[in-house]
């Protein structure tokens, strides 16, 4: 039989779960402490209050929980689970296994520990095991948006990203007010390349939190490659406002500064953004042409290589070291970075252009190839919509080396056309050569 105070706490633990969800954990730990102090001896309200503790940082004090909730109830799956996670927050892998397996024959069917424990594996490279403990969390919990969203991230890293996508889209579909789901899924876009797709995920994201500083670096990022220095530039100065950690808008501010040919003002934002995330290989890839820019090929160099160390299967830093090797007229290795940086993101344009212009323009024939310049040309071209007036250049010099300098001065003149009044000088040069019947060389 339960008595009224038992009644009551349990009210309160449901109360608290409730509030947890909606990321109100203050008012969660309040609804928690008074359920203990009505019953003490409650080993769910002890489990569900380690997690909490645990939400607001206070580690020590979820570990207490923890124990008691165990000492109360050894099948308490849930305390099981928020323990191994506080190991795997503290680096103790072992520990945090052995808990996660522990929930697990409590409760097979806990979501959390299946989560946890594929996170465990997501982090050690082992994406086989982790694509099947996040299966088992979604099985388990359909709805639940973080078994949703760990699932789409270990999408991401096998580069499954329309699953990812639809498994995010879920998530924001039951999480309706959490802007981290439209974070996610701009982070998804900005690796496919899709700028507008992500910058209306930010904007999504923004109108659920005006001030998170992610959403706001994430689409500064977006509008840099896009061209939109103006409004890149303000989302990362308000960004950096927000949250002074953040590397992104020293990123973006430095990619600015390059653009705009202010080079020591590059180097130093990179510098610092380096020292705030010494790990971060975009920040090495930016630097890396700044190097470049400034005569240092070996520090140019030497930045891509360590950016490869970090993220060995990301195309750009190959790009990147491809470029740096072709302006040391180190043409093969250039071609061979391309080629790497092509087989490690298939969508990835900017790898294609260059590696078109290379095989059509370079000075020894031996790295000339005019067929496949005009396949590379065209592939840059359909994944950018056609809407680069350089790349149209790129293909015009592919259609002079493969002796075609009709096509070539057609797509020559269509290129001057989209540039405008920004047409670089040596356009007009070029197009002086095809109509001449001479190909462009570097």
């Amino acid at each position: 039989m339960t008595t009224p105070r038992w009644r009551r706490a349990t009210q309160l633990n449901n109360e608290a779960v409730a509030l947890s969800r909606q990321g109100r954990e203050a008012e969660a730990l309040a609804r928690l402490d008074e359920a203990i102090n009505l019953n003490p001896s409650f080993a769910a309200a002890h489990a569900n209050r380690a997690w909490v503790q645990s939400k607001l940082g206070h580690v020590d004090a979820a570990l207490a929980d923890c124990a008691a909730a165990l000492q109360r109830d050894p099948a308490s799956a849930s305390a099981y689970c928020t323990r191994g996670a506080i190991h795997y927050r503290r680096g103790d892998i072992d520990s945090a296994l052995n808990d996660f397996d522990h929930a697990l024959r409590c409760n097979p069917n806990l979501s959390a520990a299946h989560l946890n424990r594929g996170q465990v594996f997501l982090a050690r490279g082992q994406h086989d095991v982790a694509l099947k403990e996040a299966n088992e969390a979604v099985w388990n919990a359909p709805r639940c948006s973080d078994a949703l969203m760990f699932r789409a991230q270990v999408l991401k890293a096998t580069g499954d990203f329309p699953r990812a996508i639809a498994d995010v889209h879920d998530a924001n579909r039951f999480s309706p007010a959490d802007p981290l789901p439209h974070v996610f899924l701009a982070e998804l876009y900005m690796e496919q390349l899709q700028y507008q797709r992500a910058i209306a995920a930010c904007d999504a994201a923004l109108a659920l939190d005006p001030a998170r500083a992610t959403a706001i670096s994430c689409r500064a990022v977006a509008r840099c490659y896009l061209g939109d220095a103006a409004r890149a530039l303000a989302d990362a100065e308000e960004a950096a406002r927000l949250d002074s950690t953040l590397e992104e808008p020293l990123q973006v501010r430095a990619a600015i500064s390059l653009d705009r040919g202010d080079m020591p003002k590059a180097l130093q934002q990179l510098d610092e953004a380096i020292r705030l995330a010494p790990d971060s290989a975009a920040s090495y890839c930016t630097r890396s042409l700044v190097y470049q820019a400034l005569g240092d090929n070996e520090r140019a160099l030497a930045d891509c290589d360590r950016a490869i160390a970090l993220t060995p299967n990301d195309p750009v830093p190959w790009n990147n070291r491809g470029f740096i090797q072709m302006k040391r007229g180190q043409y093969a290795a250039a071609v061979a970075d391309y080629r790497r940086a092509i087989e490690c993101g298939p969508k990835h344009p900017n790898a294609y252009k260059n590696l078109a212009w290379l095989l059509a323009t370079c000075p020894e024939e031996r790295i000339r190839n005019g067929t496949e310049a005009l396949r590379q040309a065209r592939r840059a071209l359909d994944l950018s919509d056609w809407k680069q007036p350089a790349w149209h250049e790129i293909l015009a010099a592919a259609y002079a080396e493969s002796g075609d300098y009709g096509a070539a001065t057609r797509w020559q003149t269509k290129a001057i056309e989209l540039f405008g009044v920004a047409a670089p000088p040596l356009a007009e040069q070029r197009l002086a050569a095809y109509r001449a019947g001479r190909a462009w060389r570097e």
